[in-house]
């Protein structure tokens, strides 16, 4: 009987000890995400807080533009916060998790200047934007005016109060307030809107309907009472 025992024992480590490791739930995961206001204020909180309900921890490291094509495409991190689903075709191994939200691009400009959407299509006009270019085509939106990156949301903003941009592009979520922290003259764009979507790796395909189901209800939440449940701790950044 000792011997039996001994047996299945044995032959249990064994199957145990094969179990593929994507078919057990990550210790710990690292997403992207861009300092856009309704990403940082909103939709980053409700990620946290989303896998933190499904016991699994997650932390942020701040990506924009070209820096987050480079990681996913490297396969450095195991997913994204909130990108737009034009994207989609530039990331083969990222998979949409979850909608987050509808955004539409808007033009803005000093309430001390003329200004109106046919600057975009004057080459003289200057805006700046930290849209990557890659973005604009895909959206289907053809500006002729000249543009001119800036590293990220914050960036722009600061530089907007300082004087030193009259002109820029921003990215406007339709669910959750994102419009720029500065007194501007607003235009949206004309254009279909483009849907932000939490992302993940391939290699966790199996945890996406689980994690999709959990920001599905939180963002219900949220969009109905303009604020997420209290957190039980703050994100983490790397």
């Amino acid at each position: 009987m000792h011997s039996f025992k001994c047996l299945i024992f044995l032959i249990t480590l064994c199957f145990t000890a094969y179990i593929p490791l994507s078919a057990a739930a990550p210790v710990k995961l690292i997403f992207s995400y861009t300092n856009h206001p309704a990403i940082t204020y909103t939709l980053l909180p409700l990620i946290q807080q989303a896998y933190q309900r499904l016991g699994i921890e997650v932390a942020f490291v701040e990506a924009n533009g070209g820096r987050f094509l480079k990681l996913a495409e490297t396969g450095q991190i195991d997913g994204d916060v909130g990108r737009a689903d034009v994207l989609l075709p530039l990331l083969r191994d990222m998979l949409p998790a979850a909608f987050l939200d509808d955004a539409v691009v808007s033009y803005h400009c000093r309430p001390t200047i003329k200004c109106a959407l046919t600057d975009l299509n004057d080459p003289q006009q200057q805006l700046h934007t930290p849209v990557v270019s890659q973005i604009l085509p895909l959206m289907q939106i053809k500006i002729a005016a000249r543009l001119y990156p800036v590293n990220d949301w914050i960036q722009l903003q600061h530089m907007y109060l300082q004087g030193r941009v009259d002109r820029f592009l921003w990215i406007e979520t339709l669910t959750f307030a994102s419009e720029p922290h500065t007194n501007t003259q607003k235009f949206v764009l004309s254009h279909p809107p483009v849907k932000l979507y939490h992302l993940l790796h391939r290699r966790h395909q199996a945890l996406a309907v689980k994690a999709g189901a959990e920001i599905a209800r939180l963002r219900d939440i949220a969009s109905k009472n303009r604020r997420l449940p209290a957190a039980e701790k703050q994100p983490e950044s790397l």
